[in-house]
């Protein structure tokens, strides 16, 4: 075991016997230890095993379920592995990053070929195109890749199950072969008894040069022949009884089987010649026959992995997948039977010996057609119309095709799911009267149906098939499409008009409100329209740069105003107001601009710095909604000429969510503050720059020397702290150096004199400075409320699809939105999400401008809500809606929103 079973550093091991295992694991131990190897990190699918690891301390522990097994992700709980997708990375536009994320899925057993080999074909045609690797694919072909991304980023919903081979049960190995002209490839099957499972796929794209497909199906066979020594390695000590290949080409059959090739294809005749040494070989080291078999397309698996396959498409037929055709789990596995035409007397006994008629699988609902394939009534009706046309032409009858797929599919789901009603309805007599019957009246009209009767059949206001509607299944897929077209046809209005118009089209159901409220919920027009946001958590601790003073402006804050108008000699010109926030003792500094421009911003930022110093940190606005700040910030951060003039600072800067003005509620109540100064002091006046450079140092003035602590009236000492008592300390005068002016005349003042003005300052500042952290700091919490919360939960995840809320638009003029990054606070609640819309673009958004959709990749969102921390408080829920919250056709009513104060509004990034 430790010879051939470690892969690097990782150690694996399967066996049937818990005891044998026990007894590996315990001398693994101790020979790895006498070479000071520790063995850790071990885990099993065995509660003994697991016992004794935790008793050594061995036994692995963190916060996943899952273990990682050689790229896949393993659960020993439910003994189940799936593929990791978690080195997945959107964004991919050229052939190297194709190429990179699609070689990020590691499957190494193949399991997921079905769709994987979608990604290899997508590079085989970018190779046609001659393109360079970092040449942009064209959009049909990007717009492929994109719909394949969705379905590797879903790979991990996909569970195998691990255990498939008991290793002392008689076992046969089945090989389904099969090629197009894209790929070709094999998948191989463990059959033992009456259980059969997949353990090995394996495909190649079909190479650039033209081949036949009789050639590409050979080149199958030869890849399964050549993989054969390796499969039969990894199960030493197993007896195989034989091993069969399957083919549905026969042509293929018969160059296998035949001695002698009647070809000129010298590609063909080496293949050959390749393929009788690898059998032979086979016969000779493992002693096991090889018997090739014909199989019909429609029951080789393989099919799925010369095409590929959708992740939507592949679930239903993920069982067919995994366990091959129906007739593997026989007891002796009865291959079906075909006429062979292409194969001579002599192969097709070989082929057929020991072939009886095949067994197939149960048919599914809706019969021939299959209702659990269409999401659509309309698409439905129109495939069956087809068909019944064509059979009408068959048989040359003259009826109404869409009649006659209307009374077949109405049939089919009757009988199978009345079928004791309908044989009560057909012979009465002697027999006790069913519930359903007797309650609904039915009876079996001239066409075959089961129909019901109520007690209006007098009435002339409506015709016969509304009087006297149809009976169907409550849990069928056709009366899902039924009712999902009435709720189409009423405009979405909701269940009760979904209800009437069903009704009203001629059908009845039992419990009928039930399942129409249960189709409906799956409606994703109605959902998108009609959902709530995510709910949103409470207020958490003010970030750091708010309650730790090192100097002022070390953390500032930036924003514009609106335009103002100043007069000029050559008329009213527009000019802009730039502020500065200090976030920490709410200082404010402005700047009068000419335009938003790059260069008047630096030389705003220049000003600012040469009286405040370096920040290391600026703050901004991310909104959208204001075409003159439309990424403007990210545009002068990223300037050359900041870059040149400031850049060598290292200043970073942070932009808040989008649409989220709470966020930057620091520098949002100042700006508010100064335009309520400004238009009381100039109103509707005009004035000219020096003017308005005047008014707004009065006013930056006034606002800095606000408070920001309370006083009483009897307090004595020092005085209220203000912004001015941080970045003016001189402002108040107390501390200047007063020396009669005669005095400073005739001579200068002592060296003691400036030193004990020095000292006082300092000693003013300290004060200031324990004033701030002593009553402003603690007065903050005064203003703070309602912060309990108890079992909040972060439902939204990465990956899941949401609408992103834009308030300068309306619902249907919104985005979608996939998530990439969730942005926690201290708390380690979810705020704020960074997600890719629907437009291309990544943005910030906050948590309250998303709403959920039934578009989940990762999870599902059905779980119970906890419940509230508080019944009668009004704080929205934190958590997310569920079904019941949404209603089809009628909105939820909004809850009435609380007020928040000032500082709860205060700046949260995090």
């Amino acid at each position: 075991m430790l010879r051939s079973h470690f892969y690097v550093d990782n150690l694996v091991k399967t066996h049937n016997s818990p005891d044998e295992l026990l007894s590996l694991y315990q001398e693994a131990g101790k020979i790895m230890l006498e070479g000071n190897f520790l063995l850790r990190s071990c885990n099993s699918n065995n509660e003994l095993l697991r016992s004794q690891m935790e008793k050594d301390g061995s036994l692995v522990v963190h916060n996943s379920c899952f273990e990682k097994v050689l790229g896949y992700l393993y659960d020993p709980s439910a003994d189940k592995i799936s593929v990791s997708c978690s080195a997945l990375r959107t964004g991919a536009s050229t052939k190297r990053e194709i190429l990179s994320q699609n070689s990020s899925v590691f499957d190494p057993l193949s399991l997921c070929l079905p769709i994987t080999i979608k990604g290899r074909l997508l590079l085989r045609e970018l190779w046609k195109l001659k393109l360079g690797w970092d040449a942009q694919i064209p959009a049909e072909y990007l717009s492929a890749w994109n719909i394949l991304f969705e379905d590797l980023t879903q790979l991990n919903s996909l569970e195998f199950p691990r255990y498939v081979v008991d290793s002392s049960a008689p076992s046969q190995l089945v090989v389904f072969c099969d090629a197009s002209q894209k790929a070709y490839g094999f998948a191989a099957y463990m059959v033992q008894g009456s259980s059969q499972n997949v353990i090995f796929a394996k495909s190649r794209v079909a190479p650039l040069a033209s081949r036949t497909l009789p050639t590409l199906e050979l080149l199958s066979v030869y890849l399964a022949l050549k993989c054969l020594p390796s499969l039969l390695e990894s199960y030493p000590g197993m007896v195989f009884s034989g091993i069969s290949v399957a083919v549905d080409a026969q042509i293929v059959l018969s160059w296998v089987l035949s001695d002698t090739l009647k070809t000129k294809n010298q590609f063909v005749k080496n293949r050959l010649k390749d393929i009788k040494q690898n059998v032979s070989l086979i016969r000779e080291k493992y002693l096991v026959d090889i018997r090739f078999r014909y199989v019909p397309t429609s029951d080789n698996p393989a099919d799925l992995i010369t095409r590929g396959i959708a992740l939507k498409k592949f679930k239903p037929q993920l069982g067919f997948w995994l366990y091959g055709p129906a007739w593997l789990a026989d007891d002796c596995v009865n291959w079906p039977i075909s006429e062979l035409n292409c194969l001579s007397a002599d192969n097709r006994m070989v082929v057929l010996s020991n072939v009886i008629q095949k067994v197939g699988p149960a048919p599914e609902e809706g019969g021939l057609i299959g209702l659990e394939r269409y999401s659509s009534l309309a698409k439905l009706m129109r495939v069956a119309t087809y068909l019944f046309r064509f059979v009408n032409r068959l048989k040359k009858h003259d009826r109404d095709p869409a009649l006659c797929a209307k009374l077949y599919l109405f049939k089919h789901v009757q009988s199978q799911f009345f079928s004791e009603e309908k044989q009560f309805l057909l012979n009465p007599q002697g027999k006790q009267v069913l519930h359903l019957v007797a309650d609904l009246n039915l009876f079996i009209d001239a066409e075959g149906l089961i129909r019901t009767r109520g007690r209006t059949g007098k009435t002339e206001f409506y015709d016969y098939e509304v009087l006297y509607p149809i009976l169907l299944p409550r849990n069928s897929h056709l009366t899902y499409l039924i009712i999902l077209n009435s709720h189409s046809d009423c405009k979405h209005l909701g269940i009760a008009a979904t209800l009437n118009k069903f009704r009203l089209s001629g059908f009845w159901v039992p419990r009928a409100r039930q399942a129409v409220k249960t189709a409906i919920s799956s409606c994703s027009l109605c959902r998108k329209y009609n959902s709530i946001s995510f709910r949103y958590p409470k207020v958490t601790n003010l970030p750091k740069h708010r309650v730790n003073l090192i100097r002022p402006f070390l953390h500032t804050g930036v924003d514009f105003t609106g335009h103002l108008w100043i007069r000029t000699e050559s008329g009213d010109k527009k000019v802009y107001l730039l502020l500065f926030t200090c976030l920490s003792v709410r200082a404010v500094h402005l700047e009068i601009i000419d335009d938003m421009s790059t260069h008047s911003f630096v030389s705003a930022m220049i000003r600012f710095v040469n009286i405040y110093g370096i920040p290391t940190h600026l703050y901004s606005d991310n909104a959208r909604s204001f075409v003159a700040r439309s990424s403007l910030f990210e545009k002068m951060y990223t300037s050359d000429e900041f870059s040149d003039r400031l850049g060598k600072y290292n200043i970073k800067h942070l932009t808040i969510p989008m649409y989220s003005p709470w966020f930057g509620s620091v520098w949002e109540r100042l700006i508010k503050t100064v335009k309520l100064c400004l238009y009381k002091s100039i109103g509707r006046g005009r004035v000219d720059y020096f003017d308005l450079l005047t008014e707004m140092s009065d006013i930056q003035n006034a606002v800095n020397s606000r408070p920001l602590t309370y006083r009483c009236s009897g307090d004595s000492g020092l005085e209220v702290i203000t912004p001015n008592s941080f970045i003016r300390p001189n402002y108040n005068g107390e501390v200047f150096l007063r020396i009669d002016k005669d005095v400073f005349m005739d001579e200068p003042p002592a060296r003691t004199s400036l030193v004990e003005a020095l000292d006082s300052r300092d000693l003013l500042l300290k004060n200031f400075r324990r004033v701030w952290h002593q009553e402003y700091l603690l007065s903050l919490r005064e203003q703070s409320k309602d912060l309990y919360q108890n079992n909040f939960h972060n439902i939204i995840q990465v990956e899941d699809v949401v609408l992103v809320k834009n308030p300068a638009k309306s619902r249907p003029y919104w985005y979608l939105g996939r998530v990439l990054e969730l942005v926690g606070g201290d708390d380690e609640n979810v705020r704020s999400v960074k997600l890719r819309r629907s437009d291309g673009g990544i943005h910030s958004h906050s948590l309250k401008h998303l709403y959920p959709l039934e578009l989940s990749l990762t999870h599902s969102h059905q779980a119970a809500n906890p419940p509230n921390e508080n019944a009668n408080e009004a704080v929205t829920p934190v958590d997310q809606p569920t079904d019941q919250d949404v209603r089809c056709g009628r909105p939820q009513r909004r809850r009435r929103r609380r007020r928040r104060s000032d500082n709860e509004h205060d700046f949260l990034w995090y």
